[in-house]
């Protein structure tokens, strides 16, 4: 017989496919990890709004836009940097891309201009192409506003305060308000004509010197350390402002005197948008930078709709606080429950335990998929949970649970259908 060849294998060459679906280059997705921050936030921002009347608002994300280019360069905007897409029927519609104009864009378009002044929130995103080699980058925002009514300071006060408040209640400290004027349609040429003869003999940078052709106010944005040097001595606004303008900021300090709130008057430009009027402020941090920031901009209606709208904004700089809510433990699992069991039947008595805690509003988890009890007791660990609940399968045929002091490694038995005020009782005492 004519012995049989074994088979000889051939390598497979297998080329890696490349994704039919991924993120946009720049775009990045939200995790677990960073949205768990993003919903302490958003959760802190919705109850001090709703102490201070604040309505939640969502702006549509898809907006029909017929401002010309020009147009949003006087806003400080480069309608480059707004991505746009085209509908079925050939209309242009363009992303989100600052939320307080949408803001103010929904404001009147709903007829909500109509009933007076509005207090308003949004937590929503933003979508821009960042115009690095086909970059795009998605944020969410967090905004303040009052919208309608007069320009009354007191306005700008409260708009102030709800943020200040907003940003101590995340356990922010050294916060310090920085606050100017930009001023109105009546004392800005005299300013820029001020502005321009300062710079007249100055050399600055290529950038700059652009910018005192197109719009001379835009220079106090360049990082250049000369152009800074230079910034840094040039006239003041406050000494330009006119008497409206003047009176305006005045009775904005005295209100945040009254909240005795800690504020700075600063004589550099603040934020960097173009359609800011009169008082402008933004709060930060020593050591943290910008946390904060907003302004009133009562000509930006004219722009977007051919109306004037008194208004006033703030918006929070998410990114930044999002870092440093992760370094303070701000939004992390500290103060859960963990609860641990061993063998089938314990974990099945684990579910409706669940739910026995959650009706009592005691915060619960567990890794029910893990058999290992020392991946479990890991799992507590990391999460550094200050109690622990160990359901073994004994345990579970005498209705009895352990409950684990984690800091200690002290444990009790105690039953089940007491461990719930057990619970709620040792976490009151830490």
């Amino acid at each position: 017989m004519t012995p049989i060849k074994p088979a000889i294998k051939k390598k497979i060459s297998v080329t890696p496919k490349k994704n039919k679906l991924s993120s946009a280059k720049g775009a990045k997705d939200i995790l677990p990890d960073e949205c768990r921050v993003l919903d302490s936030l958003h959760s802190a921002a919705a109850n001090i709004a709703g102490f201070y009347n604040f309505s939640r608002i969502e702006p549509a994300p898809l907006e029909s836009s017929e401002i010309e280019d020009a147009d949003w360069e006087t806003l400080g905007i480069d309608p480059k940097r707004i991505l746009t897409i085209k509908g079925s029927n050939g209309d242009l519609l363009s992303l989100r891309f600052d939320p307080a104009i949408s803001l103010l864009r929904s404001f009147t378009e709903n007829g909500l201009h109509k009933t007076g002044p509005q207090r308003l929130y949004y937590f929503t995103p933003s979508f821009k192409d960042v115009g690095e080699e086909a970059a795009y980058k998605t944020e969410y925002h967090i905004g303040f506003g009052i919208l309608g009514g007069n320009v009354d300071s007191i306005y700008d006060a409260q708009v102030i305060n709800t943020v200040y408040r907003l940003l101590g209640r995340l356990k922010l400290k050294d916060l310090m308000i920085h606050i100017n004027s930009v001023g109105c349609m009546v004392c800005r040429p005299n300013y820029k004509k001020r502005l321009l003869q300062y710079f007249k003999d100055l050399s600055c940078c290529k950038e700059c010197k652009r910018k005192l052709e197109k719009n001379p106010f835009r220079i106090f944005d360049c990082g250049d350390k000369e152009c800074i040097a230079l910034c840094a001595n040039a006239p003041i606004f406050l000494d330009s402002l006119c008497s409206n303008c003047s009176n305006h900021l005045k009775n904005t300090l005295e209100f945040l005197e009254e909240l005795k709130l800690p504020y700075m008057v600063v004589p550099q430009f603040i934020g960097d948008l173009d359609y800011r009027s009169r008082t402008v402020f933004k709060v930060v941090s020593e050591g943290s930078g910008d946390l904060a920031w907003g302004g009133r901009h009562d000509y930006l209606g004219e722009i977007i709709n051919g109306h004037t709208i008194p208004a006033v904004q703030s918006r929070l700089n998410v990114e930044k606080l999002i870092e440093l809510m992760r370094e303070t433990s701000t939004a992390s699992g500290k103060g859960r429950i963990f609860l641990i069991y061993v063998g089938d039947l314990a974990k099945r008595k684990s579910l409706p335990l669940i739910e026995e805690f959650r009706e009592k509003r005691l915060p619960v988890t567990e890794s029910l998929g893990e058999d290992s009890l020392s991946a479990q007791l890991q799992a507590a660990s990391q999460l550094e949970a200050p109690v622990a609940l160990i359901l073994g399968q004994k345990e579970a045929h005498e209705e009895n649970i352990i409950v684990r002091d984690m800091e200690t490694g002290i444990q009790e038995i105690v039953p089940i259908s007491k461990v719930v005020e057990e619970v709620r009782k040792r976490l009151r005492s830490n």
